[in-house]
């Protein structure tokens, strides 16, 4: 199984079940036989998710984050704290 973490700004488009209702989702699952567990995070709350996320050591297999670059501050704090640990 893959996680995989993206950030919407339109909730409202969204159907029920989330990602996995949508058609090219359940396809990619019929074409490669990989389950997606999907984390739909509002824009509203994603810096604080995601720095929850890095505090954690809890990353998703993929990140797909928007092009502001919110979350770089974020990472580079933590890209630090790894490294100060493994010297």
């Amino acid at each position: 199984m893959l996680t995989y973490w993206t950030v919407n700004f339109t909730p409202r488009h969204l159907p029920e079940d989330g990602l996995d209702g949508i058609d090219f989702c359940m396809k990619e699952k019929s074409l490669t036989g990989v389950d997606i567990e999907y984390y739909i995070i509002p824009s509203e709350t994603r810096q604080e998710n995601f720095t929850a996320l890095l505090a954690a050591v809890n990353l998703p297999d993929i990140l797909l984050a928007d092009a502001q670059g919110i979350y770089q501050e974020a990472y580079d704090s933590y890209m630090a704290k790894k490294a100060a640990r493994n010297p």
